[in-house]
């Protein structure tokens, strides 16, 4: 069986009701408010951007990263 690196990206799309004097402000209320919570919530849409057949260097490669990135984890927990 071949290992694939499959890339699918994500948009998603969140609206939020501020109260503020001008654009600017209710701009900076947003990302502020938005950054108090995780949204998982709302609408989302997927599509594919590649497919590319690993190779045995690229399969050590990515093996290596996240294994490095397990560690860290670890270490942040």
């Amino acid at each position: 069986m071949k290992t694939y690196q499959v890339e699918l990206k994500r948009v998603s799309y969140v609206t939020l009701t501020v109260e503020a004097d001008n654009d600017d402000q209710a701009e900076d209320i947003a990302w502020k408010e938005l950054e108090r919570y995780e949204h998982e919530n709302g609408d989302a849409e997927w599509s594919l951007e590649s497919i590319s057949e690993m190779d045995e260097e690229n399969l050590e490669i990515a093996i290596d990263d996240i294994s490095h990135i397990n560690e860290q984890e670890g270490e942040i927990k």
